[in-house]
């Protein structure tokens, strides 16, 4: 039997490609004759001595490969030695790569055989005629082989990976999904075949691959209650529009139990104009109205990305976007350069300057400078090392609605001090100190980032005392607690002029003036298991 070798290259471990199994599972209904084999690397531990050691134990006679602008540099190193160790080997690639015009990609890289676009159905054709025809399905998805229910897949990967859907309606230039030409669905008695194939081998964390999950509002609701009612261990992660969500899908979503779902909202701005510009079309108020049902359901938390180097857009936008969704309260805010992706509508425009090596990352557009550029990238920096992270997200919050030049003087200390996050997050005890100089004294957000700083264990607690339930007054009141397995051994106490805790527990709480004592019981080190709040 002829072998074919799958390269497989990560960028970590935890994750894997869909694309192998879907790849092998299709291929093998037309050409049976065929052996796989899969040699998988992440792209910083991959080794070309191991690489091709098993090159030369199988001699295959194709070599594929699905290449993504995060490993394309060492997927083409990689390949120069698997030439040298099998000459007369085939090498193909696939992927999003290779989605626009790869006639220059090949003469500049002659050891590639052939590059095949689209989806898994042309391959076979490629193994058995030498034909390259880029994959275009036309059935039912449910008539696609699961590899999920052949057993392609690594039980000891963390999460798994499943689509239930394939395109999208929207048509951004941006995207390599406008290049879709319509939607299509798995059915929704595949779909829970497909999760007891992943529940049999102990999955129980499952990313949805739906470029918009709630696409199909009715179908949608379906799959909610699906996973709440049928797959009760296991967690999904969802893209949702927040513009098309409906009253249905929405009380579905809060029927899930706390922390089964994690959900990602994709706005990319809240500009009418850069809207417009990109063919993006949502409306900024729905979008905002979605966002709110989406935290009012309470039982997840929400991640909102925002994309910088939009076309229109100004770096005076960029921040107005960032401080709207910042006053959402929202778990997760990521930013990111726009990436100019092969094949999209946006490659050629002539308006936007970008990196023509992976990442493709944007330079400087008609309306923002390569100075802009930067400070965006520094806006990025600053919402994770400080938004995001969770032992500070509170008090930033109650920071920035008290003050909203916060996020500018954060701005500029980040300008000024750059080198200090070139290589990395600081440590947590750096930043609580970052924000406690940009903070006034003894205001209330500088008592709300003590508090945070007491409960992350950063700021001094202390004499801490041996527990003695006569010490707190029986009129204290429980503000927060943890799940331990052990009964508190100490406490200390602190005491603050207003309701510094309610603020770090819901940061868009009223600041009340006041007398409050907290006492803080420990039970392992400096981190509280509970809290609790007496009022003088």
């Amino acid at each position: 039997m002829p072998d074919v070798l799958f390269l497989e290259l990560n960028s970590s471990y935890s994750h894997s490609m869909l694309s192998y199994g879907m790849l092998r599972a299709f291929t093998e209904q037309y050409a049976p004759e065929w052996r796989w084999h899969k040699i998988e690397f992440t792209v910083k531990n991959a080794d070309t001595a191991i690489f091709e050691d098993k090159i030369s134990e199988l001699k295959p006679e194709v070599i594929c490969a699905t290449v993504y602008l995060f490993n394309r540099v060492t997927v083409l190193n990689l390949l120069k030695s698997a030439r040298r160790a099998a000459p007369r080997a085939r090498i193909v690639l696939g992927g999003p790569e290779f989605l626009g015009d790869n006639r220059q990609f090949l003469e500049h890289n002659p050891g590639i055989n052939a590059v095949i676009r689209g989806d898994e159905s042309g391959f076979y054709r490629y193994l058995q005629h030498d034909e390259v025809v880029e994959g275009c399905f036309d059935g039912e998805l449910d008539e696609l082989p699961s590899p999920h229910q052949r057993g392609y897949v690594d039980p000891s990967k963390p999460f798994w990976q499943i689509e239930t859907s394939r395109g999208c309606p929207g048509r951004c230039r941006f995207c390599t999904s406008s290049l879709s030409r319509n939607v299509k669905f798995y059915s929704i008695s595949r779909i829970r075949a497909d999760l007891e194939a992943l529940r049999g081998y102990g999955f129980q964390d499952i990313r949805v691959l739906d470029r918009t999950f709630n696409t199909n509002p009715k179908r949608a609701v379906e799959l909610l209650k699906l996973f709440r009612e049928e797959f009760p261990e296991m967690r999904f992660h969802l893209e949702i529009e927040p513009a098309g969500l409906t009253e249905c899908f929405l009380s579905e979503l809060a029927k899930a139990p706390k922390n089964k779902l994690h959900v990602e909202a994709g706005i990319q701005s809240l500009d009418p104009d850069v809207l417009q510009a990109c063919r993006r079309f949502a409306d900024s108020d729905k979008v905002l109205t979605g966002l709110r049902g989406l935290l009012k359901c309470g039982n997840f938390e929400l991640h909102v990305d925002l994309i910088a180097g939009l076309p229109e857009q100004t770096m005076k936008s960029l921040i107005e976007d960032v401080k709207t969704v910042i006053a959402l309260c929202p778990q997760e805010i990521q930013l990111e350069k726009l990436k100019i992706l092969p094949g999209t509508p946006l490659c050629g425009c002539p308006d936007i300057k970008h990196n023509p090596e992976p990442p493709y990352e944007v330079i400087s557009t008609a309306s923002i400078k390569p100075a802009e550029m930067r400070d965006a990238m520094l806006l990025s920096l600053l919402l994770d090392n400080f938004y995001n992270a969770r032992q500070l997200h509170s008090a930033f919050i109650f920071g920035f609605k008290k003050h909203p030049e916060l996020l500018h003087k954060l701005l500029n200390y980040l300008s000024e001090h750059e080198p200090l996050f070139a290589s990395g997050k600081p440590a947590l005890e750096s930043r609580f100190g970052i924000m406690r100089k940009l903070l006034l004294p003894d205001s209330p957000s500088s008592q709300v980032l003590r508090f945070a700083g007491l409960c992350a264990g950063i700021f001094s607690t202390g004499a801490c005392r041996r527990l003695c339930h006569d010490s707190i007054p029986t009129e204290a009141e429980l503000l927060w607690s943890k799940p331990v397995e052990t009964e508190p051994k100490r406490f200390f106490k602190a005491e603050f002029s207003g309701n510094a805790g309610q603020c770090w527990l819901q940061p868009c709480q009223k600041w009340e003036s006041g007398r409050y004592v907290y006492y803080f019981k420990l039970h392992y080190g400096r981190f509280p298991s509970e809290i609790l709040m007496f009022k003088q």
